[in-house]
C-alpha cells in the first residue's frame, strides 16, 4: 500500500477533506484519522440531517462504526463537534477588535464584516446544518445565537447608542434594541436561505446589495433608535 501524504492538520479549520465513499487510509495518524471524520460528518449531516445514522456515516468513510465511537464516543458528541467547528470556530478574532473599534465609523465597520461573514460563514453547508440542528431539537443552535448576541449584536447596539443617544439615558441593553439589530441580521440570514436552501438567488451585484441593506438599517436606527427602552 502506497504511504499517505496527508498532511496532519494544524487545526480544526484546516482540516483533510474526505470525498463520499472514500476510505480512510489505515496509515493515518489518530489526529489526522479524527479531522477526516469530523469532516465527513460535516457534509453527511449537511446532506441528511441530524437524524442520519452513524452506521450509514461510516460506511461512506469506508470506517467501522467502532472505529468511529472510538474517537467519538457517542454520536451527541460528534453532532456537539460539528457545530463547534461550523458555526463557533469559524468565528474570526479580528472581528471582535473591528465591531467594537468605535474609531470607525459604523457602517463601515457593517460592511466590511458582513462581507467577510457572507463568506465564512453563510454558505451551504452552514446554512444546512444550522437549520438541521434547529428541526432536530439538539438545542446547539443556542450556543451559535447567544455568541452572535455577545459579539456581534451587543456591540452594535452599543455603537447605535453611540450615536444616537445620550449617555446618562443608558441602562443594561433591552430586548427592543437588539431585535432592532436582529432585523438587520436576520435580513442577510434569509438571503442565505433563498440562495442556499430554496435555490434562488437575485441577479443583484451583491456588494451593492448589502451596502443599500446596511445603510437603509441606519437610516432606520437614525429615525427610531431613541424611541426604543436604553435606560
Amino acid at each position: 500500500m502506497p504511504k499517505t501524504t496527508e498532511k496532519q492538520p494544524t487545526s480544526r479549520n484546516s482540516q483533510p477533506k474526505a470525498s463520499r465513499g472514500e476510505k480512510l487510509q489505515t496509515r493515518l495518524s489518530p489526529s489526522a484519522r479524527r479531522s477526516l471524520i469530523l469532516q465527513g460528518a460535516i457534509e453527511y449531516f449537511a446532506e441528511v440531517g441530524f437524524t442520519g445514522k452513524t452506521r450509514e456515516l461510516s460506511e461512506r468513510l469506508g470506517i467501522t462504526q467502532p472505529l468511529l465511537y472510538r474517537y467519538f464516543p457517542s454520536k451527541e458528541v460528534l453532532m456537539e463537534e460539528v457545530f463547534e467547528i461550523v458555526f463557533l470556530d469559524s468565528w474570526r478574532p479580528g472581528w471582535d477588535r473591528l465591531l467594537n473599534n468605535q474609531g470607525i465609523p459604523l457602517h463601515e465597520r457593517l460592511i466590511e464584516f458582513y462581507q467577510e461573514y457572507f463568506e465564512d460563514s453563510f454558505s451551504r453547508r452552514w446554512i444546512r446544518v444550522y437549520l438541521y440542528s434547529g428541526l432536530a431539537g439538539t438545542g446547539l443552535n443556542q450556543k451559535y445565537l447567544k455568541m452572535i448576541r455577545q459579539r456581534l449584536i451587543d456591540p452594535v447596539c452599543l455603537s447605535l447608542r453611540n450615536l444616537y443617544v445620550p449617555k446618562n439615558n443608558w441602562g443594561a441593553i433591552s430586548d427592543d434594541e437588539r431585535e432592532f439589530v436582529w432585523m438587520l441580521h436576520g435580513s442577510f440570514f434569509a438571503y442565505a436561505m433563498r440562495k442556499y436552501i430554496f435555490n434562488y438567488e437575485a441577479k443583484v451585484n451583491f456588494k451593492e446589495y448589502l451596502t443599500h441593506a446596511i445603510e437603509n438599517f441606519l437610516d432606520g436606527a437614525k429615525a427610531n433608535y431613541t424611541k426604543l427602552n436604553t435606560s
